[in-house]
């Protein structure tokens, strides 16, 4: 499995939410883009989108996006290994957000699902069970 982040990580990514299905109740489209500081001073943007023709992992940058995450490499990898809480990450102001943030109450369900096939592909990528 490849490393965490990386282009092979996002392919995989992509192919575990393409896979997903979506509740059929959530109005309008989403598009979270994480935008993740690497320790060696670059920046990997990567977006996940889901909508009436199902869920996707893209890399780059959107700047239409529903919500824009950032955040560190350390913190975005102990959040899809669940050794960290992004509630707690986002009170510590070590993820920060721009955007609407009621467009993710609306996809609460989709939210969750997303998460796990993140968690799930973080895992592999360390060679753990996915």
């Amino acid at each position: 499995m490849p490393r965490f982040l990386s282009r092979e990580w996002i392919e995989h990514l992509n192919a575990s939410l393409s896979s997903m299905t979506i509740d059929e109740g959530e109005p309008q489209p989403l598009v979270i883009q994480h935008l993740i500081d690497h320790p060696d001073g670059t920046q990997i943007a990567f977006r996940v989108y889901t909508g009436p023709q199902g869920s996707a992992a893209l890399e780059g940058f959107d700047p239409n996006a529903s919500i824009i995450y950032r955040l560190s490499y350390e913190v975005a990898k102990g959040i899809a290994d669940g050794e960290r809480d992004a509630h707690e990450e986002f009170l510590l102001n070590r993820l920060t957000f721009s955007g609407d943030p009621s467009s993710l109450l609306t996809h609460k369900a989709t939210l969750k699902k997303m998460q796990d096939c993140i968690s799930r592909t973080a895992r592999a990528a360390e060679g753990g069970n996915p």
